[in-house]
């Protein structure tokens, strides 16, 4: 494959192509382009398509691998909301949720934080007050220091003032 370059005539081809191909297939070819574009990283260049072709196939990856996509799901999702771009965000920052599951709080706590916290500011940002509520809840069950507490209570308050609960927002 390497030297090699193949291109579709047109889109309903290369989906046509696709769809014929068996699931398993497909992971296998998304696996394939990752290890390709893993070796051919050039700094942020690439990282997002790698992402995306490694999402597609997580099945397929070893536990530290996960935790890598996780991480640059988690680094994508922060570029993302700080571009506006809530709901990219959220997708980005579920994937790294998928990816590593509750089991993580042990060892990957400041990650899990990151993650969880950023999925409730997102979601409060686009007006899901009850998600980010449940979500500020999670990260303040696992919440170490005061910073995070604050940090937590920070959203909590914005939160409650949004939905006029003015005495419950002071509270937080």
């Amino acid at each position: 494959m390497q030297g090699y370059k193949y291109q579709f005539i047109h889109d309903r081809i290369q989906e046509t192509a696709y769809e014929k191909l068996k699931e398993d297939r497909r992971l296998q070819i998304h696996l394939q382009i990752s290890r390709i574009l893993q070796q051919e990283l050039d700094g942020e260049k690439n990282i997002i398509e790698l992402v995306r072709q490694l999402n597609y196939c997580k099945e397929l990856l070893t536990e530290d691998e996960r935790v890598q996509l996780a991480i640059w799901n988690c680094q994508l999702g922060e570029e993302a909301k700080q571009s506006g771009l809530y709901m990219t965000a959220i997708d980005f920052y579920n994937e790294g949720l998928y990816l590593l599951g509750d089991r993580y709080w042990a060892h990957k706590r400041e990650l899990m934080f990151t993650i969880y916290f950023n999925i409730g500011e997102c979601e409060f940002l686009k007006g899901n007050h009850e998600i980010a509520k449940n979500m500020m809840n999670i990260v303040l069950n696992h919440a170490e220091s005061d910073l995070e507490k604050l940090k937590v209570y920070r959203v909590m308050s914005f939160v409650f003032i949004e939905e006029e609960s003015m005495d419950v927002g002071l509270q937080a």
